[in-house]
């Protein structure tokens, strides 16, 4: 390759004989010059033949002389080329300027060609040094790069290896020949006692279809597809070892080399039992959720149609009105011009002042600016004013909140509506002044008549002791008797009715022992149980509170209304009546609950009967057959247990029975029942196995020793059906009946009253019952 050298000197002759100087080496291909006319054009030159080596150069020359051309040359800061000065100015000034700009020598004019041959072989062997020394380091460079690139792909092999093994996937890499290259940890565990590739087909896994014991085909699996240059991706593949089975999604693709064949084939091995579980819920709710937008769908355009239909009949206007009041737009069906007048009423464009007078307007104003602020539904009625001969007309009009500057407000014309109101008004009146002369008719006729009533069945019941009176006799006072109870039941249930219709009953809140109302309550009707040859069973819970605050009067109505109706309408069987304890008190001021079933095994009840059963004087099939009772007790036992905060229910089936239950709270009073030291047991109730037992009190005396408080002389002179009474009081815990025999002392027995009115303040009962025992222990030794 021939030496570059570049002539600069604005002289053409210098040109030509430098040619013919160095024609010889220009023949044999030793030399080639490039010629410029002065440093601009040398610089041209030099960009686009950037492989001048060596560059001659005077100093005097147009546009741009030597030295400057120089110090161009410096400022790019290349090795080559290497300048050669050749000047006539050969002074030292010239010499040194030259030298310090980076010249390699200097000739002065006139040219010695055999000393220019000389300088041109020395410069050029220094090029020609300098381009091996550059060689050289540009190999050293290159050298150290490769030891710095393999270090480095060393240390990120390293790196892409401690990679994969962190990837949650599996990698799985083969070589050509289908032998296994790398394999990560997440492939390693999921193969963990599989052998994950076979012999019988190069990059082939011991894989089987999904769901299914079918081997995977070999030339279609992926690893074989990938060696045979094709990228593809299946998840419908599984490895199957004794104790699982894992579905896999695998994508496989080649590695090429350099010169386009395939080196290896790279899958990667997901475990989609996670994927495969959701797809398939997925699946399901998908079917669910179309199951749903077609219900949804239909649900919408039926409630689109109706929403149609119901803004083309609703008598309102719709009107969208802003803060300011004024009417953005109107909607109305065409039955609203007949109800609140013209259409062209209500105009969009027009505020609210513009369409009403300053009063209405002003409301409308207020309930509208309501709206905006407090989020909140407006509802509010204003008359509008009346034309001569014609009523007066309302509307009501109701706002709620479209936008922070927009309500919409739905006014109907309510003039029917108050107009009825008006009606309803006089209409309650007069029924409130009817209902007020029914309540006066029904308290002084059930006065009028329960007074002759009572003297009727007294006498009766005297006449009945008399022994001189033979049978037909006594069947007729029997006759009187039943039929004066029954119209003074009839009574009582029709003036009870009359009081809760109006609202006057009330509950009457006293402490009584409701162990013992049991009792009583089962003692009272088994009798009437005997008499028809029914078997009547009281099961009670042993956790029963003993001492209870509540109305004990409504209380044992509703247990004898429920109980006397299951032994009136059972003619043969058992009635069962079952107390239980639903949830005990957590607190003392937090009641119990308790429940209550009557069960009877009479002719039942038809469900189209149950609905009415609880009805005022509403009766049963089997009630109108039996011609007994009002239909009033089952409405008043209902309406009790309802004052209580309890529930009542029926549930019968006919030719089965019926069982009436219900539910009521009772305040449990321990104190009450600490004190209470008594043991009661119902020889009844221990034949039928049941049996409710009041646990003897380890209390202190809160009232002092019995000698203290009652003697038996405090009973002197007091007749014996007084002493009885007070025993059946004592006896039932009845506060209301301790009170009014109380009140029938004589002063002379104030000490004995006071006594006693202790010991009910202090509910010890127990101590009048013992005090009776000791005065009288023929006729009460065995309570």
């Amino acid at each position: 390759m021939p030496a570059k050298i570049l002539v600069v000197d604005d002289e053409p002759t210098m040109h030509l004989l430098i040619q013919k100087a160095f024609r010889r080496k220009l023949r044999q291909g030793e030399y080639e010059f490039l010629f410029a006319h002065h440093g601009v054009e040398a610089l041209e030159q030099l960009d686009a033949h950037p492989d001048v080596d060596v560059l001659l150069t005077d100093i005097n020359m147009p546009q741009m002389n030597g030295l400057t051309l120089l110090s161009k040359l410096a400022s790019r800061q290349v090795e080559t080329p290497k300048a050669i000065v050749i000047s006539a100015y050969g002074d030292l000034r010239n010499i040194r300027t030259a030298m310090n700009q980076g010249a390699f020598d200097f000739l002065t004019k006139p040219i010695n060609f055999e000393d220019l041959d000389i300088t041109l072989s020395k410069t050029l062997n220094y090029v020609t040094q300098l381009k091996e020394a550059q060689i050289q380091k540009e190999q050293a460079q290159i050298a150290q790069t490769e030891l710095s690139r393999q270090k480095a792909l060393r240390e990120s092999e390293q790196r892409i290896v401690q990679f994969l093994d962190a990837v949650p996937i599996g990698i799985l890499v083969v070589d050509a020949n289908g032998q296994p290259y790398y394999t990560n940890r997440s492939a390693t565990e999921l193969a963990q006692g599989i052998t994950l590739l076979t012999s019988d087909v190069p990059g082939s896994l011991n894989a089987y279809r999904s769901n299914s014991n079918k081997p995977y085909p070999s030339e279609t699996q992926p690893l074989a597809q990938a060696l045979r240059g094709q990228s593809v991706t299946v998840d419908d593949l599984e490895l199957h070892s004794a104790e699982r089975t894992i579905p896999l999604e695998i994508a496989a693709t080649p590695v090429y080399d350099a010169t386009g064949q395939v080196v290896y084939a790279i899958a990667t091995l997901t475990d989609i039992t996670e994927r495969k579980r959701a797809a398939q819920l997925l699946a399901d709710y998908n079917r669910t959720l179309e199951t749903q937008v077609a219900e949804r769908t239909e649900a919408l355009r039926a409630s689109e149609a109706t929403n149609k239909a119901m803004l083309t009949a609703i008598p309102d206007v719709l009107v969208r009105l802003t803060a300011e009041g004024l009417c953005q737009d109107v909607r109305q069906s065409s039955t609203v011009d007949t109800v609140l007048g013209s259409p062209s009423f209500w105009s969009v464009g027009k505020r609210l002042d513009e369409l009403f007078p300053p009063e209405i307007a002003a409301q409308q104003l207020h309930y509208l600016h309501q709206a905006l602020n407090t989020d909140q539904f407006q509802v509010y009625e204003y008359a509008l004013p009346a034309h001569p001969n014609q009523p007066s007309r309302y509307e009501e009009a109701r706002l709620v909140k479209l936008t922070d500057h927009e309500v919409l407000m739905m006014v109907r014309d309510i003039s029917d509506r108050k107009r009825a109101e008006v009606a309803l008004t006089t209409a309650k009146e007069a029924a409130e002044q009817a209902n007020h002369a029914k309540s006066s008719f029904l308290a002084s006729m059930s006065h009028e008549l329960r007074t002759p009533l009572n003297a009727i069945l007294g006498f009766s019941q005297l006449l009945g002791g008399d022994q001189s009176l033979n049978l037909q006799q006594r069947d007729n006072l029997q006759i009187i008797n039943r039929s004066g109870e029954h119209l003074l039941c009839l009574i009582n249930d029709i003036l009870t009715m009359s009081k809760l219709e109006a609202g006057q009953d009330k509950l009457h809140i006293s402490r009584f022992n409701f162990h013992q109302m049991l009792l009583s309550l089962y003692e009272m009707h088994r009798l009437m149980a005997q008499k028809k040859g029914l078997q009547l069973v009281l099961e009670t819970d042993p956790s029963l509170p003993k001492i209870v605050r509540s109305d004990e009067s409504k209380l044992r109505q509703i247990f004898s209304n429920l109980m006397g109706n299951a032994i009136k309408f059972t003619s043969s069987g058992t009635v069962i009546v079952r107390v239980e304890l639903k949830s005990s008190a957590s607190v003392e001021t937090e009641p119990a609950c308790v429940q209550v079933e009557v069960e009877d095994s009479g002719p039942g009840i038809a469900a189209d009967e149950l609905d009415l059963l609880f009805e005022p004087f509403v009766q049963t099939s089997s009630g109108e057959k039996s011609k007994e009772g009002t239909g009033l007790g089952l409405s008043i036992s209902r309406e009790y247990v309802q004052m209580m905060q309890g529930e009542i229910t029926a549930r019968s089936q006919l030719g089965v029975g019926s069982i009436f239950s219900f539910q009521v709270p009772l305040q449990v009073d321990e104190v009450a029942a600490l004190v209470l030291d008594e043991a009661l047991t119902s020889p009844a109730l221990s034949e039928s196995g049941v049996t409710v037992t009041l646990q003897p009190s380890n209390a202190t005396d809160a009232v002092g020793p019995l000698e203290d408080i009652l003697h038996p002389e405090d009973f002197a002179d007091l007749e014996p059906g007084w002493i009885g009474q007070l025993h059946i009081a004592a006896l039932t815990i009845d506060n209301t009946m301790l009170q009014s025999l109380l009140e029938q002392l004589p002063p002379t027995s104030a000490t004995l009253k006071d006594k006693l009115l202790k010991l009910v303040e202090e509910f010890r009962f127990d101590l009048i019952l013992e005090a009776l025992r000791v005065t009288y222990p023929d006729q009460y030794s065995e309570d």
